[in-house]
């Protein structure tokens, strides 16, 4: 029978334009499962869905479903972050091809089988749990005629109205793991596209960055040795989806092997994410001795979230995979031993974790650490873990601190109070309004799937710490940050004429701003005017103002769309260096500024003679430069002239 398995990644849109897309890594069982399914004699197609948008923008799924006419279409939702996207391409399969079966799978389907497959829905079957000898059943039965289904092992679909539900009796041996290729990547449309990069800009120069350097994610095993309260996807929840009371493991000389055949594809750096902990670390030192001996010269991922490594791990790690490239990441989330083990964290302290990253930099590889807010940790705790990864920061280790997410069927989901959250996503309805939304629109709480008090404020204390002014400048300017959201610098006293004037999303650079008190009450002022949605907010800002970003460079000023605005400590207002004050006896409104910069700028370009002005491409059009018009003219073009 012909099959066609379909990734569809997130796509995060602005304006309703497609700016970047998540999770474009494939789930690591899909090829898999695609080399089992052509093993066993069928026709198979992986079809993904960003890949096909980056190369034509105007992809039609329903007429690519119309041409191939398969008889079994697939769905990976393994994510809930695919939920809107994945069902959206469900539906257009269905309207191409109303009588072909589509089947879901992956831990968001198993959540949600039931709801899933309600009337209406473009799905015909979910398969929870494992889905190898599952699916290999299902094609069996419609080869045959379907209508019975009993015989398929965990698989619910609908019967005449209802949901019926086969038996969770399937859960894969590590034989049959080893005996799947995980290296079936020719299977992929347009695999020489795949880059494997978790999220991608929807820019040209985004996707050849990627290209140039292609990664892949290596699947050692099924489950998982951690129940962090915050995962969707720890032991417990792997038991009550799939059944699995335990992980199972390929063997390291199976994934060794995999490892060598995809790097003589060109894919040369390997994500690995599955630890297990204590003794169990000894697979990971056998797959280095095995990829030592097979002489692979490859860069890995190593992420870790168990207890920090010691220095013979490291050590190995280091022997293994190339310097400079590779990456230890390890996850500490807070400085609070106790907070982590109250989160299903191991009881480690800072000083393990230093010596663990001092280790391997010292071995030349590179390092990241993560650090979250959890819904119960105090103020004087965020503030300690900022200051802990400033540190760590300031030491060469690469620091990133955001909130997590919350997942279904999480500990966090199940029982919120317990952890010391307002849960607001709860169902699948919930999850697609979710991700149904501009998320860079929505308040931090609905992004998230939850809330907690002065959540948000203290989500800012500890970004501003992981993040400083000149990254927070540049993310203005791409997809986290819309070109239109402006960038402010002030003092505390100014927050609400600023807010004011640059409203939710901007980024904000607050002088003045010493001590946890301080940048407390300013956070949690921010936040009460509404303006901290989307935005980031970095306190004490650079020497030299953010706003003064020209002295005429040869794009358009910035100031002329409010992108830049700087307050004084008397609330004077100046969209940059150059601008003089406002000449109002109050401070403008956004639309009064708005009006006043255009009519500058109408007046400056009829003085100027713009519109048949050869440098008018290479100019940024100053509305203040300090020159006459004739002069500042004949420096403009006479600068456009040595440039070309």
């Amino acid at each position: 029978m012909k099959v066609t398995l379909i990734h569809a990644p997130k796509v995060i849109r602005r304006g309703g334009r497609p700016v970047a897309r998540e999770i474009m890594a494939l789930p690591a069982g899909l090829l898999p499962l695609a080399a089992l399914l052509r093993d066993a004699g069928h026709q198979v197609t992986v079809l993904h869905l960003g890949l096909e948008e980056e190369l034509q923008p105007d992809f039609n799924l329903g007429e690519s479903i119309h041409a191939e006419a398969p008889d079994l279409v697939g769905l990976s939702l393994q994510w809930h972050a695919q939920l809107r996207d994945g069902l959206a391409a469900a539906a257009e399969v269905k309207a191409a091809a109303p009588h072909t079966p589509v089947v879901a799978g992956g831990l968001t389907a198993s959540h949600f089988s039931a709801a899933l497959l309600r009337p209406g829905s473009p799905l015909d079957f979910v398969i929870r749990g494992d889905g190898e000898l599952p699916m290999v059943r299902l094609l069996e039965s419609l080869a045959a005629g379907g209508g019975d289904f009993s015989g398929v092992p965990n698989l619910s679909w609908r019967d005449a109205g209802e949901v019926r539900r086969s038996p969770l009796d399937y859960q894969i041996s590590a034989t049959e793991l080893d005996a799947l290729d995980i290296s079936a990547t020719d299977l992929l449309r347009h695999e020489e596209r795949y880059s494997g990069h978790e999220r991608a800009d929807c820019t040209p120069d985004s996707v050849r960055a990627q290209l140039a350097f292609p990664v892949f994610h290596l699947p050692l095993g099924r489950g998982c040795t951690a129940d962090c309260a915050f995962c969707g996807g720890g032991r417990r929840a792997h038991q009550a989806l799939g059944g699995r009371t335990a992980p199972v493991m390929r063997s390291p000389e199976t994934v060794a092997a995999a490892m060598e055949r995809l790097s003589r594809r060109g894919r040369r750096f390997f994500f690995i994410s599955f630890d297990l902990p204590g003794p169990g670390r000894r697979w990971h030192l056998e797959l280095f001795r095995l990829v030592r001996r097979r002489g692979l010269k490859v860069g890995a991922f190593l992420e870790l979230y168990h207890q920090p490594p010691d220095a013979d791990f490291i050590d190995a790690f280091a022997r293994t995979f190339l310097p400079r490239v590779s990456v230890l990441a390890l996850s500490p989330h807070t400085c609070s031993a106790s907070t982590r083990q109250r989160h299903g964290g191991p009881p480690y302290s800072r000083e393990q974790l230093d010596e663990a990253v001092a280790a391997a930099l010292d071995r030349d590889l590179r390092v990241v650490c993560y650090f979250t807010v959890f819904p119960d940790s105090g103020w004087d705790e965020v503030w300690r873990t900022a200051s802990w990864a400033k540190a760590l920061a300031g030491d060469g280790c690469r620091v990133e601190g955001l909130p997590v997410e919350l997942e279904p069927r999480s500990p966090w989901s199940l029982d919120p109070a317990r952890y010391g959250l307002d849960a607001a996503t709860r169902d699948l309805d919930d999850y697609l309004r979710r991700h149904a939304a501009e998320e860079h629109r929505l308040p931090l709480a609905d992004r998230l799937g939850y809330d907690a008090a002065d959540l948000e404020a203290r989500a800012l204390l500890l970004r501003s710490a992981t993040e400083d002014a000149e990254t927070a400048l540049g993310q203005s300017r791409g997809a986290d940050h819309p070109a239109e959201a402006p960038v402010v610098r002030c003092a505390p006293p100014q927050l609400e004429l600023a807010a004011g004037l640059a409203g939710p999303g901007a980024v904000y650079l607050v002088e003045g701003c010493e001590g946890l008190d301080a940048r407390r009450h300013a956070l949690q002022r921010l936040c009460r005017l509404g303006a901290a949605a989307g935005s980031v907010f970095w306190l004490g800002g650079p020497a030299e103002g953010p706003v003064d970003t020209c002295r005429w460079s040869t794009r358009p000023c910035p100031a002329g769309e409010l992108k830049r605005l700087l307050i004084d400590d008397g609330g004077q207002i100046r969209l940059c260096q150059c601008w003089p004050p406002h000449e109002h006896g109050r401070a403008p409104s956004r639309g009064e500024l708005l009006a006043n910069v255009e009519a500058r700028l109408v007046e400056s370009r009829r003085q100027r003679g713009c519109a048949d002005c050869p440098a008018l491409e290479r100019c940024s059009r100053c509305l203040y430069p300090g020159l006459s018009v004739d002069e500042f003219c004949d420096q403009v073009r006479r600068r456009a002239q040595n440039r070309t």
